[in-house]
């Protein structure tokens, strides 16, 4: 499907987000070609991301056989290292060229691209001299040091995509975006199982940001052959385009503070809080290295949950961000309307989200059995935790998208940082008082959803919306998606079928004479796991279909005005809903 279309961004008048029009026939074209586009986009965003989420899963099956909870604990505290260090990938250009629109991006495209090749390069040499005083001073991990100058090595390359991707944005050519960043991800995922496949531990997650980083710069100037590094520097530029992007570089800051924050601080804190509060000198090296230990692996345990289950939020969020921000731009002289393209947004992510979280939520427990055998089962609960919470990370990308689109770029970075450095001080919290996986995860979780409820309230408030109705679009999704949880765990107790399908004496023998008697109790319990997904998963689903056609068809009706139209007449037949031509097309 051809998602490459052409958008008058002068065409006068409203169009309302039901589908009708305010004006004549040329702002009724445009709305539909950008509802089009949009949907078309959005489409694309979520095919990509779901291929993306497949092939990162089947990956961490691998990588989760291969490595160590510890391994994980620091390809996450390298990340947030330098993700902190480095402030902001490429000085935020990117995101100032789509803001600025396509109208200026062949005076920008250069200026940008060379701010960023510049400030990535200053960093990287930042990054490479205090990597190995910082890894073995503060966080007592010299493997650290490597990883992060791998990382370092990766950030000239990035400068290259950061302009060609919002080229990519800017003619809102979602199709190619979404395919590139599906390759990229399986360049990345593949790189990875290669490496621990061979051995190299915490490096099997450094090494492949360099090749996809690679692979990214080749595949965007191929997709649009624009090459930005032959545009003109334009040195009266920088001063402005500086100013503006730092806003804009706290809001980068802030979006990656909402994933590794909290790996920054909870090395350092756990091995504290685990070792009695006492230091090094204080213990002994003997009690202070198992503290370490104890330490990197509740971490390593928190992060691998964190993968699983808050990436679904993470790129529903990623994908929304590319997406809406090119869109509501070219709305930005229509209030009205860009409010109620954002609110339909906002309750469409929500309802994806929320069931994709909380159904992962649902089967973890034998899902693990069957892939890990018990080496993740700490992580299981964390995982529990998270599918309730992190469905509301989804809203800090739309939230990010309106407030881009409008150009308010300090009221951005003040609300990204309320975001992030909140979630910093829960872990923080966590690591001191409750140093456990769980623990950590209910704090971090549990702030997740406050400061998302009264940051997305407040940039709705602002464009005119009251409190109750972005109540009404951010809780019924989550809450029937919830009472789906918690019908599929009263079924699964209810019927026992792990116990009794231990307990079959029939199955038993049969298996007995399939596999033999070293492998029966294996095979045993693979069964009685795999029933449980199927029973457990389809009880989620079915009741939450079931719940949202009966309190929240409207929001099912969006959803599928978006889609598609060969998969939306289908879905809405088999749903009994009727869905008008026109219906959420603007």
């Amino acid at each position: 499907m051809n998602v490459d279309v052409s958008i008058d961004s002068s065409a006068g008048g409203v169009s309302r987000a039901d589908g009708s029009g305010a004006s004549g026939g040329r702002s009724a074209a445009g709305a539909t070609a950008m509802g089009r586009a949009v949907g078309g986009g959005m489409t694309w965003m979520v095919v990509s991301m779901v291929l993306t989420r497949v092939v990162t899963f089947l990956a961490q099956i691998l990588l989760g056989k291969w490595l160590l909870p510890k391994d994980f604990a620091l390809y996450a505290t390298a990340t947030s290292i330098a993700g902190f260090i480095m402030v902001c990938r490429d000085m935020a250009t990117g995101h100032l060229l789509v803001q600025r629109g396509r109208e200026s991006y062949n005076e920008l495209a250069g200026p940008a691209f060379w701010i960023a090749m510049a400030y990535n390069v200053s960093v990287a040499g930042i990054t490479a001299v205090i990597a190995v005083p910082l890894a073995q001073r503060v966080y007592h991990e010299p493997e650290l040091a490597p990883m992060l100058w791998v990382m370092a090595a990766a950030l000239p390359l990035g400068a290259v995509g950061n302009v060609l991707f919002a080229r990519m944005r800017l003619d809102m050519k979602f199709r190619a975006f979404s395919i590139e960043q599906a390759w990229s991800a399986i360049v990345r995922q593949l790189a990875m199982v290669v490496c621990a496949r061979m051995g190299m531990g915490p490096m099997s997650f450094a090494w492949p940001i360099l090749f996809y980083t690679l692979f990214d710069a080749v595949a965007c100037w191929w997709l649009t052959r624009d090459s930005a590094w032959m545009r003109p520097p334009a040195f009266r530029l920088w001063g402005d385009m500086v100013r503006q992007a730092l806003w804009l570089m706290v809001n980068s800051l802030a979006n990656f503070a909402m994933d590794f924050g909290p790996f920054l601080l909870m090395g350092p804190i756990l091995v504290w809080s685990l070792n009695g509060f006492k230091t090094a000198a204080q213990s002994g090296a003997e009690a202070f290295k198992a503290a370490s230990s104890a330490a990197y692996d509740v971490t390593g345990y928190y992060f691998f949950a964190y993968q699983i289950t808050a990436q679904i939020g993470v790129m529903l969020a990623y994908s929304s961000v590319v997406v809406l921000v090119p869109a509501l731009q070219r709305m930005k002289n229509d209030p009205e309307r860009q409010r109620l393209a954002s609110l339909r947004a906002l309750r469409t992510l929500m309802m994806g989200g929320s069931i994709a979280s909380i159904g992962l939520a649902t089967v973890m427990g034998p899902l693990e059995h069957i892939l890990w055998h018990g080496k993740y089962d700490a992580s299981v609960p964390a995982v529990m935790i998270f599918g309730a919470f992190y469905p509301w990370r989804i809203t800090f990308g739309l939230c990010t998208s309106v407030l881009m689109a409008q150009g308010a770029f300090r009221r951005l970075a003040v609300l990204s940082a309320f975001d992030c450095v909140g979630l910093m001080a829960a872990a923080a919290a966590a690591a001191t008082f409750s140093p456990t996986v769980s623990g950590i995860a209910w704090w971090t979780g549990g702030w997740v959803m406050f400061s998302r409820v009264v940051g997305t309230w407040y940039v709705f408030y602002k464009m005119g919306t009251s409190a109750r109705a972005t109540s009404v679009a951010l809780f019924p999704a989550w809450l029937v998606a919830l009472a789906a949880f918690a019908i599929a765990r009263f079924v699964d107790d209810r019927l026992g079928l792990n116990h009794a399908i231990m307990g079959n004496t029939a199955l038993s023998h049969w298996v007995l004479s399939k596999v033999g008697e070293g492998a029966r109790e294996l095979w045993m319990m693979r069964i009685a796991d795999t029933a449980q997904i199927l029973v457990a998963g389809s009880v989620c689903a079915g009741s939450f279909l079931t719940l949202a056609r009966l309190f929240l068809a409207n929001d099912l009706r969006d959803m599928l005005a978006v889609a598609p139209a060969r998969f939306a007449r289908p879905l809405s037949l088999a749903m009994r809903l009727r869905l008008d031509d026109g219906a959420g097309r603007a």
